[in-house]
């Protein structure tokens, strides 16, 4: 990597004085070998004999700025030029790095890397994306690639996110971007990959509840029920008012067939956040596993009050016909189908319901339909 010496671009005064230009030196020594804890030990030793020097401060806002804390970045910045607004700081910062005269800017790729942070944490992935371009930070800043497979996931675009967590982990990136590397594989529904990963991730001191929730995801969907109610067992108790943890959980026991453990979970769940319309729904559905109808049927609508989803909808008519009241589960087949009359799915529900009631003639046209069939 190419270092560049640079002036610093805020205002401070000349300091004539030897022995603070010594300190100074020692520092940016430590900074240009990455010994940033070392750089900042030696930079409050310096501050308590040259206090309020800007070349101080401003030493120590490039080191946090590299390390990706943001606030005392800006702070340290802030009091080498009590000019720089915090409010003004990351305009600052782009007009730094959209000057091409690299005379002016000293740590390029720490101020590319510390904006692309900002933007993906203020919810402009894409933003953030432009900013990790440049190819010399994949290869200088091991976050910078972590950030790149963050943003990726966060735009939708998990194969080419797995492919920079998977990188970033080949460069020696630490645990957290395993973790990353996992979801990914989630989004991909490469579960037996995720698993491997997140427990990769555990072994090298990764932990917390958002790991064990996401590890037990990728146990339930291997089919190994056992081990991943444990893990959200153990996620609760790190995290017991997560209604996520609980649904999970609650669909976990369901699968196992502990119906009266999953209810129990599933009201805990709705108690910490009644408006979640994908918990009520499956708590409906658990209601309808173990023959309680009408209370099924009660949580479907309070569902589709929340979130008029098209599957929300079906299980409610699935929950009709289960009922015996087929003709009002029809009813609500064929609104669905003049509302949208390709929608496939509908059509095989209403294929299944008709054979039931010996309409075949009915039940093969719309069987022909949910395939795209003519007749």
């Amino acid at each position: 990597m190419r270092w560049i010496v640079v002036r610093n671009p805020l205002k401070s005064e000349k300091i004539q004085k030897t022995d603070l230009k010594l300190w100074l030196s020692a520092v940016r020594a430590l900074t240009k070998l990455r010994a940033d804890k070392a750089a900042l030990r030696l930079i409050t030793k310096a501050l308590t004999t040259f206090p309020d020097q800007p070349d101080l401060y401003f030493e120590a806002g490039r080191i946090y700025l590299r390390r990706g804390q943001f606030d005392k970045s800006v702070w340290h910045f802030k009091k080498a030029n009590p000019g720089l607004e915090p409010s003004n700081f990351i305009s600052w910062l782009e007009e730094l790095v959209n000057d091409y005269n690299e005379a002016i800017v000293a740590d390029r790729g720490s101020v590319l890397c510390a904006l692309s942070t900002w933007y993906l944490q203020t919810g402009d992935p894409s933003r953030a994306l432009k900013y990790l371009s440049p190819p010399y930070l994949h290869r200088s800043f091991p976050g910078a690639l972590n950030t790149k497979g963050l943003c990726l996931l966060a735009l939708g675009r998990y194969i080419q996110a797995q492919q920079a967590f998977e990188v970033a982990v080949n460069t020696g990136g630490g645990p957290e971007i395993l973790y990353n590397a996992g979801i990914a594989c989630l989004k991909l529904k490469q579960y037996d990959r995720a698993l491997k990963l997140f427990e990769q991730a555990q072994q090298r001191g990764f932990a917390g509840a958002d790991l064990l929730n996401h590890k037990g995801f990728s146990l339930y969907y291997l089919g190994r029920l056992e081990e991943a109610a444990l893990c959200y067992e153990m996620a609760l108790n790190l995290s017991p008012n997560d209604h996520l943890i609980l649904g999970n959980l609650a669909a976990c026991c369901e699968k196992q067939g502990r119906l009266a453990e999953a209810l129990d979970h599933y009201r805990e769940a709705i108690r910490l956040d009644p408006f979640d319309a994908a918990l009520r729904n499956n708590f409906a559905l658990c209601l309808q596993s173990a023959g309680r109808y009408n209370e099924a049927l009660q949580q479907h609508d309070r569902t589709i009050e929340l979130d008029s989803d098209l599957s929300y909808v079906c299980n409610r008519a699935v929950c009709l016909y289960r009922m015996g009241e087929t003709d009002q589960a029809l009813a609500v087949y064929d609104e669905l189908l003049r509302a949208n009359p390709s929608e496939s799915t509908v059509w095989g529900l209403r294929a299944e319901l008709l054979m039931s009631l010996g309409r075949t003639s009915d039940a093969t046209e719309s069987l022909n339909r949910s395939l795209g069939l003519t007749g």
